[in-house]
């Protein structure tokens, strides 16, 4: 779509239909699963990429998805503007294109629960962490407290 010459891009709600161009069918294609790991406290990057790690592995485990690498996915760790409170929370967001994604269901449930164990599974990284886990917009829900 574009908009006085310019290029508009809303992935996360991105339609795909047949007025869409190539290149916009391209980017969306590219851009399938994305895992934002929210409110981590301050560590190291072996620890980090231990936690990517992690992630990608919870992501390969859930077979249905198809997904093989971490090249098929984008982890991301923003990071937060205050650090109080920083690793008693731990917030992980799944975005995607993928079509059975999209749907509430098992598959979703599956990922939830993988990408969650794998965050909690670093209790000597995050001793006293609460872990959990939702799509974007919401539509499963895991936490290590239930």
């Amino acid at each position: 779509m574009y908009d006085s010459g310019r290029l508009k891009l809303f992935l996360a709600e991105f339609p795909a239909t047949q007025d869409a161009s190539w290149f916009e069918m391209k980017i969306w294609e590219k851009i399938m699963l994305v895992i934002k790991v929210w409110c981590l406290p301050r560590v190291t990057e072996k620890k980090l990429r231990k936690l990517h790690k992690n992630i990608v592995a919870a992501v390969v485990s859930v077979k249905k998805l198809g997904l093989k690498n971490e090249s098929d996915m984008t982890c991301l760790f923003p990071s937060d503007m205050m650090s109080y409170g920083l690793g008693e929370e731990i917030i992980i967001e799944i975005t995607s294109t993928l079509d059975h994604l999209q749907r509430p269901g098992t598959i979703q449930q599956q990922l939830a629960m993988a990408l969650g164990n794998a965050v909690y599974a670093l209790g000597a990284t995050f001793p006293n962490a609460r872990v959990e886990c939702s799509f974007s917009p919401i539509r499963e829900y895991w936490s290590s407290q239930s």
